[in-house]
Order: C-alpha cells, then structure tokens, then sequence
C-alpha cells in the first residue's frame, strides 16, 4: 500500500486520522501507528522494523532558528530540517512528541506524553518532559531469538 508516496509493508499499519507529511518518511515491516499520529516529514523520518506507535504521537522533523524579539520567526528564512529515526522494536506510548534531529535506539519504550528532545541509548523506559532514563530494560535470551526471527 502507498499513502502519499509512502511504501507501507503489508506486514504493517496505520490507522485512520494520522497525518504523514511527506514521502520522506519510511516504514519498516512490523510497524503499528495508532490513530491520529502525526509524522510531518520535513526531513528524513525513518520507523525501523517492529516500532509501535500509540495515539497521536507527533514526529516533527522541522525546525526554526529563533530570531530577534521584533520577529521571533522569520518566514523567509525556510524551515531547518532535521532527520529523525525511531530504531526497531521501539513502543512509543500515545500522545508523545519528538524533536527534529533524535534517534531512539533499539528496544526502548517512551512513557505517554513525554517530550522526546535528544538522543535516546538502546533499551531503556523513558519518560516525562524532556524524556529521561527511568531505568534500563535488559534483554533476556527470548528477546535476543525473538530479534533474530524477526530481523
């Protein structure tokens, strides 16, 4: 199936009301994306294999330099665009929203309504505004066979 461009596997899905903004974005096999999720597509935005995302989680690959107090935001100046790449086997809970520019490493797992703004390390629940550390996920021998079968 395409959507606007967009390859989506049959293996994966997007429910209805979510936005893709462009055919920048790329979906792996496996991939879920609840309803009304919003993936702007500035720049680059990757969903490796088996990345989960639930409601209205928002993607934004697109920023703004931010200029003098006369004029906070210069419309001519364009958009800066930052790729974004969510890493597979990643869940992200509903209503998250990542900033230009971040990678989420494998496995990780980010708590509803986080604010995604920098680098995520492999396998660790995150959470709040700005996301932190909760504490690290381990993997276990069925997680590492279950990887490997699925990959």
């Amino acid at each position: 199936m395409k959507i606007i461009g967009v390859n989506i596997p049959e293996s994966s899905y997007v429910v209805a009301g979510t936005i893709i903004g462009s055919n920048l974005v790329r979906i792996g096999e496996r991939v879920g994306i609840n309803s009304y999720c919003f993936l702007d597509g500035a720049a680059d935005l990757i969903l490796e294999d088996n990345v989960r995302l639930g409601s209205q989680v928002t993607i934004i690959t697109g920023t703004h330099d931010i200029e003098a107090n006369v004029l906070r935001r210069d419309l001519s100046k364009g958009t800066i665009a930052k790729p974004v790449r969510i890493k597979r086997g990643t869940w992200i809970a509903a209503r998250v929203t990542i900033l230009p520019g971040v990678i989420i490493g494998e496995g990780c797992v980010v708590g509803a309504g986080s604010v995604v703004t920098r680098n995520l390390a492999p396998n660790g629940l995150y959470a709040g505004c700005p996301a932190r550390l909760i504490r690290p996920l381990p993997l276990d021998e069925s997680d590492r066979t279950r990887a490997s079968i699925l990959s």
